[in-house]
């Protein structure tokens, strides 16, 4: 398992964090684990390609939102797995997230991944223009390629078992991973630890680009239905040139009180034989019993 976000509108405040030139932690998330099948089936569009720019925009305030910076990703679709975009080999994806007014802080989003140019990544989008990170299982959703080999958002080494079900390995320092730029703002990630080894399960073989791209395809066909994959409408690309507003978050209902579940007993079966048998002869009429008989007197 790579292991559905919780609720967007309720995780984003409370992971929101603002930076200037400082070190964080890698894979800091918010979000429940997704499988591939969950990946798979909840894409509206899967690719694989590179990010050839990176735009930075705040949203307009109103609908009880304030104005918060946005970042635009455009990447150039080398192979379409899933789907297809509505400008043809271009897609514009926008994260909430990004330099403040002024550039010299940004925010972040735990579990929102980060962009730079010449980022060579395999996705599975949903809800680009509406959601807060239009990937499934946010930064679950994307797969690195560094120098052929396949990694995680955080720099996992992905691998493969024989049923082709992926599988984080050990984290790697990429500098792809651990060093970023938001506008002005350079973030640095922290180096992730090495005190845990791996050992890769019997059969598993490391992931390269072009196996992991034909175990999703694989994993595309299995868990979609061909119907559903002919009518799917191309996605749209975000417009970084047009004002845009986002939800304001709601709060969520209080939860059902659970139902009073019955009484559960732990005796076993010999013991409520015995029970019943007791409870019936405590219900039957008992007779006195008599005393002993007294010795005739001489």
């Amino acid at each position: 398992m790579i292991s559905t976000p919780k609720s967007a509108a309720r995780n984003a405040l409370a992971g929101l964090m603002l930076y200037a030139l400082t070190m964080l932690p890698v894979g800091a998330s918010i979000i429940d684990p997704v499988t591939p099948q969950q990946l798979s089936k909840d894409a509206e569009l899967v690719f694989e390609g590179e990010v050839i720019s990176v735009d930075y925009r705040m949203s307009e305030p109103g609908n009880g939102a304030p104005s918060l910076p946005h970042t635009f990703v455009t990447y150039r679709i080398d192979r379409l797995l899933k789907g297809a975009s509505q400008d043809g080999n271009i897609i514009v994806l926008r994260m909430q997230g990004g330099p403040m007014q002024g550039g010299h802080m940004a925010m972040m989003v735990a579990g929102m991944p980060t962009f730079d140019v010449g980022d060579r990544d395999l996705l599975f989008v949903r809800g680009n223009g509406q959601a807060i990170a239009p990937l499934v299982g946010w930064d679950q959703g994307r797969f690195r390629v560094v120098n052929g080999l396949v990694y995680s958002d955080d720099g996992h080494e992905i691998f493969l078992d024989p049923q082709n079900r992926f599988i984080r390995g050990q984290a790697r320092p990429l500098p792809e991973v651990l060093t970023h730029r938001m506008g002005k703002v350079e973030i640095g990630f922290a180096a992730p630890s090495s005190a845990t080894p791996f050992s890769p399960p019997s059969g598993a073989r490391r992931a390269t680009e072009s196996e992991f791209v034909r175990a999703v395809q694989r994993l595309i066909t299995t868990t979609n239905r061909p119907e559903a994959l002919k009518a799917a409408a191309p996605q749209p690309s975000a417009k970084p040139g047009l004002p845009f507003r986002i939800a304001a978050s709601a709060p969520l209902p209080a939860p059902k009180r659970p139902a009073v579940a019955p009484a559960v007993t732990l005796r076993g079966e010999p013991d409520l034989i015995e029970q019943r048998l007791v409870e019936e002869k405590l219900r039957r009429t008992l007779k006195a019993p008599q005393g002993p008989k007294q010795p005739k007197r001489p």
